[in-house]
């Protein structure tokens, strides 16, 4: 999930208010609106390196995991596997 933020010069996810359920509807929209919906509708995703950055920063882990749930399971209605982590 990380590599959508690292391989996007115009989007940083490090750089958005993601602190509650409202900043991070108004960041969905506005990535979904600059960058498509992706077409995941039913599709298994595996994490791998989820939130590895944030380390022990459990605040900035929480927010960056609730937006990727919001995008992605809620948004986009993709599967993802949580309880897949390498």
């Amino acid at each position: 999930m990380s590599d959508f933020d690292q391989g996007d010069t115009d989007f940083r996810l490090g750089r958005q208010d993601l602190s509650t359920a409202a900043s991070r509807r108004t960041v969905i929209d506005g990535f979904l609106k600059s960058h498509g919906r992706p077409e995941l509708s039913g599709a298994d995703i595996y994490p791998v390196g989820y939130g590895m950055k944030y380390g022990t920063d459990t605040s900035r882990y929480e927010q960056f995991n609730s937006f990727w749930t919001e995008l992605l399971e809620g948004r986009v209605k993709a599967h993802v596997h949580t309880t897949y982590r390498r």
